[in-house]
């Protein structure tokens, strides 16, 4: 079965969590010593505020194990449920147990016209926020507004590294078009596949196994091309030796060290491949990309935004005429979800604007 489950801490975990909330502390303490010297120059973030908190984030991440964190925070049901709640009537939620076990929510009505298949970030290690799922929610509730035509969002709560490593995650992405397409009945035509981060990582390994299936994995039946394909700040690779990771350091949230950690786990034995490093595949092994249309959003100032530059290049190739590439100058990855997720959200991003505006096109 494919029922994700929460870990339950050992008491050496309990003892050494403490430990790491000391740690996170001191941490954010020396971000506020050291501010007068790395808030200067083009090297810092755009506000004296985004480099605290991006600073905060980092000794997070950097502190705690996937393990602490998955027991500690909720799931992605848990979030759903919670924001379903939050939003109230205009939200009905509603869940699915697929064949293999993988457990999905719904937000909106099964039945849409249009169904946005949205791949949560978090390095394969989180569970999809809260905030990652007020913007879905919110993307779909306004597209359906102003299109006057039903869209609806299909959530996976895919399994989580250490416990699940590379490909558990593709199997169950295959798993949930294969549940659209036969079950549903849903064609491929009504289907837009998004992701964030890992998310867009494992949108990538999706869109590589509709055009070469994956030895470890049944193919899909009659694939035809999907409606469109969004990747918010996805993880193309993991290598860490762009310019980026030195000179947006400090603008962003993401940390080296805990990008290491998190890819380490999530492939756990296996070797990177197309599949799970897109960056690492040659232009022609994107040649039959499987959608209309393909939007890359990247923030300026993210740590990735030179690797996702490179990769956009390559899809270029082939996908040229029906590939968009978004850099947001002064945003950090994932910004339009990260805004949310430290309460600071005020209105949308650019990013956030462009994403709404090439959905309402695809629609």
């Amino acid at each position: 079965m494919s029922v994700y489950e929460k870990p339950i801490l050992s008491a050496w975990e309990h003892i050494t969590l403490c430990w790491a909330i000391f740690r996170i502390v001191i941490a954010a303490l020396a971000t506020v010593l050291k501010t007068p010297f790395q808030f200067r120059g083009e090297n810092k973030a755009p506000t004296l505020k985004l480099h605290f908190l991006y600073g905060v984030v980092r000794a997070f991440v950097e502190n705690i194990t996937p393990r602490q964190s998955q027991a500690l925070m909720p799931s992605t049901t848990e979030a759903y449920e919670k924001v379903a709640k939050t939003l109230g009537s205009g939200f009905k939620p509603a869940g699915v147990k697929l064949a293999d076990g993988t457990l999905c929510c719904w937000v909106g009505d099964n039945n849409a016209d249009t169904v946005i298949v949205w791949f949560h970030g978090g390095g394969y290690v989180f569970s999809a926020s809260e905030a990652s799922i007020e913007m879905i929610s919110h993307l779909v509730s306004q597209t359906s507004k102003v299109r006057k035509t039903t869209v609806a969002a299909f959530i996976p709560e895919y399994n989580l590294a250490p416990q699940a490593a590379y490909p558990k995650q593709l199997q169950q992405a295959a798993t949930v078009i294969r549940y659209l397409t036969e079950d549903l009945g849903k064609s491929y035509s009504q289907l837009i596949v998004g992701g964030d981060s890992a998310g867009g990582n494992l949108a990538l390994g999706l869109m590589s196994h509709l055009s070469h299936t994956h030895p470890a994995i049944p193919a899909l039946d009659n694939v035809q091309r999907l409606k469109g394909v969004f990747l918010i700040s996805p993880w193309v690779a993991f290598t860490q030796d762009a310019p980026a990771f030195r000179t947006n350091k400090y603008k962003d949230s993401l940390s080296r060290p805990a990008l290491k950690r998190w890819s380490d786990l999530f492939l756990g034995k296996a070797p990177e491949d197309e599949y799970n490093s897109p960056l690492g595949a040659s232009e022609d092994w994107w040649r039959d990309f499987q959608a209309e249309r393909i939007l890359v959003i990247s923030g300026g100032d993210e740590l990735l935004v030179d690797d996702i530059v490179q990769f956009t290049e390559k899809l270029q190739k082939h996908n040229g005429q029906k590939t968009e590439l978004v850099v947001a100058r002064g945003e950090s990855h994932n910004h339009m979800i990260s805004e949310r997720r430290l309460h600071i959200f005020q209105e949308p991003c650019e990013s956030e604007v462009r994403l709404f505006k090439w959905i309402l096109d695809r629609v």
